[in-house]
């Protein structure tokens, strides 16, 4: 905390457990002598648990355990959650369906054909990429930041990626 001096600290809200954590910060927290307040949020945990066990993750931090790669994922998710969340639009390699399918959004979406969610998931995805906008040159230089390039009109997965590929060059 005094090394890197953060303005916000998230913990990961799926453990009844977190809020003692929650308080334990807080106290550490309140005996610094420091004029900046430093947040302490919780954040869900759902996105980050799909990144810690994909394929992505264990490539990007190898070495990494399991909970440090879902730690980068909650923070990644906080500072942009379209990013994180379009990221997760690839098949897993485990089961061979798409990420996004393993979210538990609804208690009965696992009643509703998988082709017809996926699809109104890539039009909501789209519509909501195309209302925020996406810092393309910026996704260029941080691969953890190109997910939504796929969602803009008129691109798809293989045009973003050849955008991508060329902007790096």
């Amino acid at each position: 905390v005094e090394q890197h001096k953060p303005e916000l600290i998230v913990i990961d809200a799926g453990n009844l457990l977190a809020r003692n954590f929650k308080s334990d910060i807080e106290k550490v927290l309140s005996s610094y002598d420091t004029t900046a307040e430093i947040r302490v949020e919780f954040v869900d945990p759902c996105v980050s648990v799909l990144y810690r066990n994909s394929d992505d993750a264990i490539k990007e931090f190898q070495s990494w355990s399991v909970g440090q790669r879902q730690a980068v994922s909650l923070g990644r998710f906080v500072l942009d959650p379209i990013s994180e969340l379009t990221k997760r639009w690839c098949l897993d390699s485990k089961t061979g369906k798409n990420e996004l399918l393993s979210l538990p959004l609804h208690k009965n979406m696992n009643d509703v054909d998988s082709a017809k969610l996926l699809q109104a998931f890539r039009r909501v995805l789209m519509d909501i990429t195309c209302e925020v906008g996406v810092l393309i040159n910026m996704a260029a230089q941080r691969d953890f930041l190109n997910g939504p390039i796929q969602f803009l009109s008129g691109l798809g997965p293989r045009k973003a990626q050849h955008l991508i590929y060329e902007l790096k060059r």
